[in-house]
């Protein structure tokens, strides 16, 4: 049974390697957008 990653990568080639600045800016636009949110959330709840 094959992992999603594996799946996807064979769905969508360009995505493949690490190397590819374009994965790694992918990555990196989602982690600011998926862990922004979480991190205002959390000094929110500090600070209240």
């Amino acid at each position: 049974m094959q992992t999603y990653g594996e799946w996807y990568t064979r769905r969508r080639p360009e995505y493949k390697g690490w190397e590819n600045q374009d994965t790694n800016e992918i990555l990196f636009k989602n982690a600011l957008y998926y862990g922004l949110p979480s991190v205002v959330m959390v000094a929110l709840l500090i600070l209240a």
